[in-house]
């Protein structure tokens, strides 16, 4: 251990090092007794790094493995709230668990420097049946074997110590999931690199009256997790409209009443999906109103969303 590490804390030196590089995924929520509940889903780390992040809802419950390739010390909650597994052979430079408001949680794992492990290996817990796809952006979904969204990891991201973006893509073989981490000559160690967790695409809905159109709209919240990477690419792979297809399943789960159900409500969220979400990434809700009518959805395209 370092003179600056006995000085501030091993813990919390690891969990600082990654949040002066990490991007911004949303509001952290602290593993006090390792463990969070978000908005939608409960988050809970392992004391024993043998052990899996855990994300579960109503729907079930998933989970990933902290790396398997390296070997890291027993889990310890750090200042800000996340969990740190220090290092225990020189190797890695240790692995910050995260929870997420939305639900979700970031495995964050430290390469200290250019001899450390570079391809790390996680095994992934799914419901029975499930099975897990690339999609065209990097990021990975496991299916149900109904067509539902069961879990997912997000576009892989990796960054070294001036915040610049470092080359990383993930394979998946079976539940074995590797992030590859593929720096350059320009880049600057460590190098902090996350498999981003989640199972829930929407937070919640809530109807709001519209005294102009006398009608009412909904108001339907994506989590940060479902906007970062789990939809991939409009009209690629047929697993895109599996996935957004789920997505508005969660929105009939989560509304109150059944009056959303309509082909209109249904199409303007598509259109949402396919169109507002990559125009506008940060809007806080899509808003479906009930007064719309029913037309062909390449008039709703037409229409951006609002025919």
């Amino acid at each position: 251990m370092s003179a600056a590490a006995e000085e501030f804390g091993e813990t919390d030196m690891i969990a600082t090092t990654v949040s002066d590089v990490q991007p911004d995924h949303g509001e952290p929520v602290a593993l006090d007794g390792f463990a969070a509940s978000g908005s939608e889903s409960e988050v809970n780390a392992p004391h024993d790094a043998s052990g899996d992040v855990v994300v579960s809802n109503g729907t079930g419950e998933v989970g990933i493995s902290l790396p398997t390739n390296v070997e890291l010390d027993s889990g310890e909650v750090a200042t800000d709230g996340t969990v740190v597994y220090a290092p225990l052979a020189s190797d890695t430079g240790g692995v910050v668990v995260e929870a997420l408001e939305d639900g979700s949680a970031q495995i964050q794992a430290a390469i200290a420097d250019s001899a450390d492990v570079h391809d790390l290996t996680y095994e992934l817990s799914l419901p029975a049946e499930a099975t897990v796809e690339l999609l065209e952006n990097g990021a990975l979904i496991a299916f149900n074997s109904d067509g539902t969204v069961a879990a997912g990891l997000a576009t892989p991201w990796a960054r070294d110590a001036n915040g610049m973006n470092v080359d990383t893509n993930f394979t998946v073989d079976g539940t074995i999931v590797t992030q590859h981490i593929n720096p350059n000559a320009d880049t600057a160690y460590p190098i902090i690199a996350d498999p981003w967790l989640g199972k829930a695409l929407i937070s919640k809905t809530k109807w709001v009256y519209n005294s102009t159109y006398r009608g009412t709209t909904l108001q339907v919240y994506p989590t940060t997790w479902g906007r970062a990477g789990a939809y991939s690419i409009p009209g690629g792979a047929a697993w895109y409209y599996l996935i957004r297809k789920s997505a508005w399943g969660e929105v009939v789960a989560k509304t109150v009443g059944n009056t959303e159900n309509t082909a209109s409500m249904r199409d303007q969220f598509y259109c949402h999906v396919d169109v507002v979400r990559l125009r506008f990434p940060n809007k806080t809700s899509w808003n479906l109103d009930n007064w719309r009518p029913n037309v062909s959805y390449a008039t709703m395209l037409q229409e951006e969303c609002n025919p």
